[in-house]
């Protein structure tokens, strides 16, 4: 089976490129041609035209769209259906709203077309360490595509205990389920992101503290240890100071998204809709903990103040 990669941004270019490297084909296209043109170099089989991407894939077909989520992932998808055939297959690796997930399979099911809904989580880090991914759809379109996913996850067994998964990737359920558990994820990481951007602003109004030596310490069998810790270390190792950044920190959407549903569903998520609201707060007041955060931000994902 060849792969078909629309869209090679921050997250496609390095998925396409670690396939590439597990010596998987792929067929790649994005508007940006300079961006196609590299792929020449790794590998990659090109093209300029959104149809002759196609026309380059064997039946049946297995498209992954990664584009930032909304209109263009959309107006792809929707592109797409035009031109694929029943047993095609389209893969969704966008943030996308598990409920814009549900409401176009009803679309894409009355042609034949296949569809899976994959959370990507692994910033621009994921080439080099791998991705850790959550998958929705139908379970036999799922399992036909497990060498894709096998190859994308990062197979890194940091936590050596057999009651843990041996897997980076996980299949969620229906469709929806994969983007679902992404979005719980994102919220999950607003929090986390700003207790430790709290925590080291309280340490850094008091005297004499190494906040780079206490990072590092932290990391090794701490309690809070985590990969962004790790990267909360490779930044004050840079720049304790913080000079590159001024705090105002974005929001994508996921966040929101899941305090929606936490208020759909009638649960609670204080620490989550604080971390939001803390969010908005630094749009007109920045501080340290801002600076922190958005710092983290550009570190994992690439992500511009």
């Amino acid at each position: 089976m060849r792969l078909g990669i629309i869209g090679l941004g921050k997250m496609g270019s390095n998925i396409a490129r670690r396939l590439l490297n597990n010596k998987h084909n792929c067929v790649v296209f994005d508007l940006n041609i300079y961006i196609i043109k590299l792929f020449e170099e790794y590998g990659g089989e090109i093209t300029f035209f959104f149809k002759d991407l196609l026309k380059k894939l064997y039946t049946p077909r297995s498209i992954w769209i990664m584009l930032p989520y909304g209109n263009i992932t959309a107006k792809t998808i929707y592109q797409l259906i035009k031109y694929l055939n029943t047993g095609d297959t389209i893969i969704d690796g966008s943030n996308a709203n598990f409920k814009d997930d549900i409401s176009r399979f009803k679309l894409i099911y009355k042609k034949g077309i296949n569809y899976l809904d994959v959370g990507v989580s692994g910033g621009i880090w994921g080439l080099s360490r791998g991705y850790c991914l959550m998958i929705g759809g139908d379970q036999p379109i799922f399992k036909i595509h497990t060498y894709i996913f096998e190859s994308l996850s990062s197979l890194e067994k940091n936590i050596k205990f057999s009651i843990f998964n041996k897997k980076d990737y996980i299949y969620c359920g229906n469709t929806g389920s994969g983007h679902f558990v992404k979005m719980i994820h994102n919220g999950i990481e607003y929090g986390m992101m700003e207790s430790y951007a709290e925590g080291f602003n309280i340490m850094r109004n008091h005297k004499n503290l190494n906040l780079k030596n206490i990072s590092e310490v932290w990391i090794h069998c701490s309690v809070i240890s985590s990969w962004l810790l790790y990267i909360i270390y490779i930044i004050l190792k840079k720049d304790e100071n913080l000079y590159n950044f001024i705090g105002y920190v974005n929001d994508s959407g996921e966040c929101r998204w899941t305090i929606n549903t936490a208020i759909e569903k009638s649960v609670s998520a204080e620490v989550l809709t604080a971390s939001l609201y803390s969010r908005f707060r630094s749009r007109n007041n920045n501080n340290y903990a801002d600076k922190l955060l958005s710092a983290m931000r550009y570190k994992f994902g690439g992500h511009i103040e």
